[in-house]
């Protein structure tokens, strides 16, 4: 999971600069014979991150949580993603975005309805604009979200982020 000081898998490479990341997302649950895709467990998505890294070497010594306060020097988590799955629902039969602002440990995410589990995301680092956008197939690019991130560095983690069964 990724929320506040949790943190789970990321797949990443470091990138300096501005940059685009595009992936496609196929998004389906375990079960192929319910006639329907969606993971039934709550916060079961996958899509793109951007992180900065944390020098950690040896948990015990370096890990800190984050003070969750906005304009103190960075710490704990810093990130943004845009994923999609199955969010705050569990057992929906409906796709949802969840897309994830975390400054200093603080958690600000929104869930809102996805056209279905098989599109195209996109984040975008501009300067210190972040932006999150998808696409159906065969349809236009969608600006979902535009964040001001001046407090992320010049080099920072790109990747592919998952995670599931949050309950559990």
């Amino acid at each position: 999971v990724w929320f506040e000081d949790y943190r789970g898998p990321l797949a990443y490479k470091e990138v300096t600069g501005n940059f685009t990341i595009t992936t496609e997302v196929h998004i389906t649950d375990r079960d192929p014979l319910d006639g329907n895709d969606v993971p039934v467990p709550t916060f079961s998505l996958g899509g793109l991150m951007i992180r900065r890294p944390r020098a950690i070497v040896d948990p015990g010594e370096d890990w800190s949580p984050g003070d969750r306060v906005l304009g103190n020097p960075p710490n704990g988590e810093n990130y943004v993603f845009l994923s999609v799955g199955q969010g705050n629902v569990t057992g929906g039969t409906n796709f949802q975005f969840e897309v994830k602002n975390t400054i200093n440990s603080d958690s600000d995410l929104a869930i809102t309805d996805a056209p279905g589990g098989v599109i195209t995301l996109q984040l975008v680092r501009i300067g210190n604009a972040v932006l999150t956008l998808y696409q159906e197939p065969g349809e236009d690019w969608v600006v979902h979200r535009r964040y001001d991130r001046a407090d992320l560095p010049d080099t920072l983690q790109v990747g592919i982020v998952t995670y599931t069964d949050w309950d559990r």
